[in-house]
């Protein structure tokens, strides 16, 4: 568990070949295709005492040059446009943090004089919409001028109130090891919902808002050449299934291949 693999094929054609690499949780049945892993993902959220404080962690997985290009959308339901992107910050160095907040004097709430991971943060007052039950946070980037959903946290089909990932007045917290996603899975995350109520510091609650503590971010890399590269393997990919599909374009009457079914075996 969170090492690193390499899955390789050796092809030969005398055309150009296109790499699709797939991934299959069943008997190698269905099949999803595999994107590269955003740069940045969706790490925590916090909605504290009172409705106070209201926080979303992201997390770099690799160095951001332009964090322009990426925008986070609050809704209760249905989420259909980034209501913003970002703009005060520029950049971000891999393993940094940027905390979304609405009220400026959010640290205060935590005790951060000890050794903690380097962050920024930014202002975001449609973070205050986390009180009214907006809980459904999907974090965009923009590719080729187009608003791309890369993670959300919630069923974006669903009203987040009292449902199973509603953490009013607690938080959520994305667990070690996991990755991005545009699909949301509830084992994906630790859930504290009304943990932080009453509690004046995130300190005192008896089990308190994990702030930056994130780690070993699992990611795709190469879903579009003969190698694919998963780094920080968890073991919630314990038997899943691989294949890469191979075609060639310029063959109008090429058949895409696709290659057999290889099972990922992790161990704890």
């Amino acid at each position: 568990e969170f090492t690193d693999i390499q899955i390789s094929i050796d092809a030969t054609s005398k055309s150009t070949i296109n790499y699709q690499w797939q991934v299959s949780s069943d008997d190698c049945t269905t099949w999803e295709d595999i994107e590269d892993s955003p740069d940045l993902m969706i790490t925590g959220l916090l909605n504290s005492n009172g409705n106070a404080y209201e926080l979303v962690e992201l997390y770099a997985v690799r160095d951001i040059d332009d964090l322009s290009d990426y925008g986070i959308d609050f809704s209760n339901g249905n989420s259909t446009d980034p209501y913003d992107w970002f703009d005060n910050i520029t950049s971000l160095k891999a393993g940094e943090y940027l905390m979304i907040y609405q009220r400026n004097n959010w640290e205060n709430y935590f005790d951060l004089s000890g050794a903690i991971p380097t962050y920024k943060e930014e202002y975001f007052y449609e973070a205050s919409r986390m009180n009214s039950g907006y809980m459904n946070v999907v974090l965009y980037e923009k590719v080729d001028g187009v608003a791309k959903k890369i993670d959300v946290y919630g069923n974006l089909d669903e009203s987040a109130n009292n449902s199973t990932w509603d953490f009013e007045e607690g938080w959520a917290y994305r667990k070690n090891g996991r990755t991005s996603s545009t699909v949301f899975s509830l084992n994906d995350w630790k859930m504290c919902n009304g943990c932080v109520d009453g509690m004046s510091l995130n300190s005192a609650a008896a089990n308190p808002y994990p702030i930056m503590t994130f780690r070993n971010p699992q990611e795709f890399a190469g879903p579009n050449t003969n190698t694919l590269t998963i780094n920080n393997v968890p073991f919630t990919m314990h038997q899943n299934k691989y294949r890469v599909i191979l075609s060639t374009p310029s063959f109008a009457c090429g058949n895409d291949v696709a290659s057999t079914c290889s099972t990922l075996t992790v161990s704890q």
